[in-house]
């Protein structure tokens, strides 16, 4: 076989593979594509607030959302829809819970997150 018809072959089957890979990574950097998971965490986690944000890339729109006091029932909860995609801060006042560990809890059809603030320090 010619010299040059082997360097032309490597050239063009760098190029195609080039381009695959190329194409695939796209998806891969996009976070709704083919994919479905949410998050759960604090707008600002050094702070004294209990801002927390619901950031979405599934399928489900809707999440029960729920604030616990230490270890006894809900003292407020409440639904909010997030649409695939998008992120969804819910504000709270941090003076009615106050000298107590908080559990945030979220919660879709199928998963449920939780995450904690303790301001007993």
């Amino acid at each position: 076989m010619n010299n040059k018809t082997i360097i032309y072959s490597l050239i063009i089957l760098l190029a195609v593979s080039f381009m695959f890979l190329s194409f695939i990574e796209q998806g891969q950097r996009d976070y709704d594509h083919n994919k479905n998971w949410w998050v759960l965490y604090f707008n600002d986690i050094e702070s004294d607030d209990l801002h927390f944000v619901i950031e979405n890339h599934s399928d489900k729109n809707k999440f029960h959302w729920s604030i616990i006091k230490g270890k006894n029932k809900p003292s407020l909860e409440g639904d909010i829809e997030v649409r695939k995609g998008e992120k969804r801060t819910i504000k709270l006042d941090v003076a009615e819970y106050e000298d107590k560990k908080i559990t945030i809890r979220v919660s879709d059809d199928e998963d449920k997150k939780e995450i904690y603030k303790d301001f007993n320090n």
